[in-house]
């Protein structure tokens, strides 16, 4: 199975979604540049299981958007989603795709879907959605 890579070097990637407090780490503006899907479902899967919270806040793009599958998880309001189809080699990977949209709650899904997020490789400030239209969605706001 080939790794399917959503943006930048892996090396950027956080895959620490057991971390409730990303400012621990990164300052008061968190930057997760994505990474490869498999690492950020195995990391949402294990948050899953052990029933820890995942804080969206900061620049959350690519594969990062996958925290939006964690069943404890909130958003903050400052947090900034960037979306853009799943690459396999330099191609539009519609499997890649398909386990992204799989994760997101519902009206997120329709949401991206309906502005066309994941048509495109580039980043796209169009497809963006901000901690707040997404709380707006029905996404649960941190305290």
């Amino acid at each position: 199975m080939a790794c399917l890579l959503i943006f930048g070097d892996p090396a950027f990637a956080s895959s620490h979604n057991e971390v409730t407090d990303w400012a621990e780490f990164f300052g008061p503006h968190p930057l997760d540049r994505g990474g490869d899907i498999p690492s950020y479902m195995n990391a949402v899967a294990a948050a899953n299981k052990s029933g820890s919270l995942v804080v969206i806040e900061g620049t959350c793009a690519s594969a990062c958007t996958i925290k939006l599958g964690a069943k404890y998880r909130c958003v903050r309001p400052n947090a900034i989603l960037w979306f853009h189809a799943a690459v396999e080699g330099s191609i539009i990977s519609t499997m890649g795709n398909s386990l992204l949209l799989d994760t997101y709650p519902p009206r997120v899904r329709e949401e991206v879907l309906r502005r066309h997020m994941l048509d495109e490789l580039a980043l796209n400030p169009e497809h963006t959605l901000t901690g707040d239209e997404l709380i707006g969605l029905g996404e649960r706001a941190c305290r």
